[in-house]
């Protein structure tokens, strides 16, 4: 658990880093597809950058800070028979703080599994929406991609290859709706909310990572936008339909909907400036932001020897006398990576 814990911490600081940038420096840019990339390039490194060995001569300061959380979580617990030494531990600051580092670390891991049974969950409720809905076909619905037809259906949604889609929709919105939907189904949308998903359930505890989806949320939705009035739509009608499919509510929210992401913002992206060719220069921003991920996942390399079979660090060798180092026996060394 410990180990899981420490790793999770790194990742987390990685994805803040990377995203942070991102929503100050290109999250209002028109660059829908780059900003998508970047996205789900953060969604990707955040958590394989930590399993870089970058090796440091002596520690971090984040890296002592990992080390004060890990060694709690590591210590082995104290003996519940031994009711002087309870109570030495329970009055000792240092046990106290042993004790909010593994009941913190337990809190967390009960809500990753709450979190991912809670996703379980939604997509079975999906997998039943699937089962009891009706397939139906369009002229502007290709074969591959299936339209699903079901009476309790009021907001029109799609996930993988499925389109839902409501009686009152498919009779007065049916090509407007059909059309927002087929973006988000070709664009392969639905893989990018389920690595989100995934991201943040497993950093539940962190707001950026339930930011950075919202913001995937929004891009996903300005492609869709953009695919429909390229379509020969007039901005007017979609906008009208945008407002009505507004108060409605939808389905499930692990699911591309007509509806996500906030309209007023839609309407602004739709109606805002293409960003000049030079903002794209903006996104060297990575490199700086890479370095410092960098240094955060970095381990320092400690030096230990063994002696007398006791593992001395160098910097406890320097404590020792001379004259006592030279009479122990060393019986060999070895590199630790802390």
């Amino acid at each position: 658990m410990a180990t899981f814990i420490i790793y999770a911490i790194r990742w987390a600081v990685t994805l803040t880093l990377l995203y942070s940038l991102y929503r100050l420096l290109l999250q209002r840019e028109t660059f829908h597809r780059l900003n998508r990339a970047v996205l789900l390039a953060i969604l990707v490194m955040s958590p394989l950058l930590p399993f870089i060995p970058l090796h440091t001569d002596e520690p971090t300061a984040f890296d002592e800070v990992l080390t004060k959380i890990e060694e709690p979580l590591m210590s082995p617990s104290s003996d519940a028979n031994n009711t002087d030494a309870t109570l030495l531990v329970q009055e000792s600051e240092d046990a106290a703080s042993v004790l909010w580092v593994r009941y913190l670390a337990y809190i967390y891991i009960i809500g990753v599994a709450v979190a991912l049974a809670v996703y379980m969950f939604r997509l079975l409720a999906l997998m039943r929406v699937i089962r009891r809905s009706r397939r139906i076909s369009h002229p502007i619905v290709p074969k591959d991609v299936h339209l699903m037809l079901d009476m309790r259906i009021t907001q029109p949604s799609s996930w993988m290859h499925w389109i839902f889609i409501g009686p009152i929709d498919l009779k007065q919105n049916a090509e407007l709706v059909l059309r927002h939907e087929l973006a988000h189904v070709r664009m392969r949308h639905s893989w990018d909310v389920i690595l989100c998903d995934l991201t943040c359930r497993l950093l539940w505890c962190l707001p950026f990572a339930w930011m950075l989806r919202q913001d995937l949320v929004d891009v996903h939705e300005f492609q869709a936008d953009e695919a429909v009035l390229q379509g020969g739509v007039t901005l007017e009608d979609y906008e009208h339909l945008l407002v009505r499919k507004a108060v409605q509510t939808q389905i499930l929210p692990i699911i591309n909907t007509l509806r996500r992401g906030a309209v007023k913002k839609r309407f602004a992206m739709m109606h805002s400036a293409r960003s000049s060719r030079w903002s794209r220069l903006k996104l060297l921003y990575l490199v700086p932001a890479l370095t410092a991920c960098l240094w955060v996942s970095a381990k320092a390399e400690v030096y230990a020897t063994y002696l007398n079979g006791k593992l001395v660090t160098q910097e406890e060798l320097k404590d020792l006398d001379r004259n006592t180092i030279d009479h122990i026996d060393v019986i060999h060394s070895q590199k630790r990576c802390l």
